[in-house]
């Protein structure tokens, strides 16, 4: 008979996680640089250094990570909200998943934000990319928590593809572009 142990731990800070799930974050940076441990670190260090609210909530699957939450529990008036841990220099967040990784890894972290936060109001995770899987299992994580979500654009993306060098580019860019 298999049985599984799930088991969530909670940190106030990136340096006091395992260096399992560090390697985990690690893992998913070779997808963005915006999901490695030093993105995190430095955001919490230089944007939110005095936030109480600061969560990085882990499931660990049989005793390893298999996925992470980062995120912000804030006040606005009454409401009680759970944001990802971003703010408008991020151009993109997601969960932290271990290859494979489902709703069921993420539920437990969304109970777990919701009651540590004494019943959230809001959960808001943005920006996202939703054509990633990690979108479609947050969206299903939250629906089986209870929740109803809804999808809304946050912002594009917009980028110039260039077929030369920067300096080819800047020399035929006019002026005012390249002052």
């Amino acid at each position: 008979m298999n049985s599984t142990t799930i088991r969530i731990e909670i940190y106030q800070s990136a340096r006091d996680l395992s260096p399992a799930t560090i390697r985990l974050f690690d893992d998913c940076a070779q997808q963005n640089i915006e999901f490695s441990i030093g993105w995190f670190e430095n955001l919490h260090r230089t944007v939110f250094i005095d936030d109480p609210g600061v969560r990085y909530y882990v499931t660990q699957l049989n005793g390893s990570p298999s996925a992470v939450l980062p995120v912000r529990l804030t006040r606005r008036g009454l409401s009680r909200q759970v944001e990802s841990l971003a703010n408008y220099y991020t151009s993109l967040y997601s969960p932290i998943l271990a290859p494979g990784g489902t709703a069921f890894d993420v539920i437990p972290m969304i109970k777990e934000a919701n009651r540590d936060h004494g019943g959230a109001h809001v959960m808001r995770f943005s920006p996202m990319d939703p054509d990633s899987p990690a979108y479609s299992i947050l969206l299903t994580a939250l629906r089986s928590s209870g929740w109803i979500p809804f999808r809304f654009f946050c912002f594009g993306n917009w980028y110039l593809k260039v077929d030369k060098t920067w300096s080819e580019y800047l020399r035929s860019s006019e002026g005012k572009v390249r002052s």
